[in-house]
């Protein structure tokens, strides 16, 4: 069994898949299978030359509804 930097076993939660109107404001660590809507970068910054960090935000939903969604990442991909 895999273990973690203290030596205990590390136990993998089994993933949940979610609907968007199950969400509830302020949780986290949520599965969901979305369709993105519309995708737009709003900033981009560099803390290091090599490794630039854009946010962007994308409009995504199901069949139960829609969230605006924000990614805070060193790789977004073009849509």
């Amino acid at each position: 069994m895999p273990t973690n930097a203290t030596g205990t076993v590390a136990v993998k939660r089994i993933p949940s898949f979610n609907k968007v109107d199950q969400l509830k404001l302020g949780s986290s660590s949520h599965t969901l299978t979305v369709k993105v809507v519309s995708s737009k970068i709003v900033k981009q910054h560099s803390w290091r030359p090599s490794q630039p960090t854009r946010i962007a935000e994308c409009l995504v939903g199901d069949e139960t509804g829609g969230i605006l969604f924000t990614n805070i990442s060193l790789i977004i991909y073009n849509i």
